[in-house]
This record gives structure tokens, C-alpha cells and sequence, in this order.
């Protein structure tokens, strides 16, 4: 009988640990940065879900959080001032779609608005996880409004 050993490769541990201390040498002004940048665009998902709950989408409420947190911290920290005015752009975007779909009965209201409801979920969510790897995210087919 042979055993078998857990195969430990050291390229993975040493990409672990070198991603681990990454971290760890990041600024505390860097992580802010980070963090406000990725807020920027899960700011958008608040409002989303407030439309949701209550059931309100003739009022697209999801630019608001994107354009306060921009606002608010945008000569604070320059990624803050990309990731924010690009969020805030696609949520305006994603709030007039939502806001033409409400008008079409049947077709806009049981497919058109679900499945925009989950892309903008999606890449909200893929946005934000960029953001907080201090990576740049364009969201493709939004309006540039804000420059």
C-alpha cells in the first residue's frame, strides 16, 4: 500500500504568501482608497434594492449612492474620482432603461427588467471586486454623462 502525500507546490504557496504581504505593505491611505472606490459602485446595488423591495422602479433610485459617494470623496482620492463617476454613469444609464422598460407592459415588466436587474447586479458586482483590487473597470454600454 502506498500513502499518499498532500503534494505541496511551492510556486502556490509562494504566490500566497507573496500576495499575503501585498497586502499587508498597502497603505492605510491606498486600502481607503480601495474601499471608497469599490463603496462607489456597491452603492449602486443599495439603491437597486430599494427599488426592489419597494417595488418602486418608475423612480430609478440606483445613481444616487454612486453620485453622493462620488461627491463626497471624490478630491479626497483620484481612484474615488474615476471609479465613482464611472459607476455613477452606468447607474444612470441602468436607471433610464429601468425607467423605459416600466412603461412596456408584459414584455418590460416579466423578462426586459429581470434580466436588467441581474446584468446590472452582475457587473456592479464584477466592477466593484476590481475596485477593490485597485484595478480601472469600464462598464460597456453605459452613457458617458459625467466627465
Amino acid at each position: 500500500m502506498s500513502e499518499t502525500q498532500p503534494s505541496s507546490d511551492p510556486k502556490a504557496a509562494s504566490n500566497t504568501q507573496s500576495e499575503a504581504s501585498h497586502e499587508q505593505r498597502l497603505s492605510e491611505t491606498e486600502r481607503s482608497s480601495r474601499n471608497w472606490s469599490m463603496f462607489c459602485h456597491l452603492a449602486g446595488l443599495i439603491g437597486l434594492g430599494l427599488n426592489i423591495v419597494t417595488v418602486s422602479f418608475f423612480i430609478p433610485l440606483s445613481f444616487a449612492g454612486p453620485l453622493i459617494v462620488w461627491l463626497a470623496k471624490r478630491n479626497e482620492f483620484p481612484s474615488v474620482d474615476e471609479h465613482g463617476r464611472e459607476a455613477t454613469n452606468f447607474q444612470i444609464t441602468m436607471g433610464g432603461l429601468q425607467f423605459i422598460f416600466t412603461l412596456i407592459p408584459i414584455l418590460g415588466w416579466f423578462i426586459l427588467l429581470p434580466s436588467l436587474i441581474l446584468v446590472n447586479m452582475a457587473l456592479t458586482i464584477q466592477a466593484s471586486v476590481r475596485a477593490s483590487h485597485g484595478e480601472r473597470f469600464r462598464y460597456p454600454f453605459a452613457l458617458r454623462l459625467l466627465s
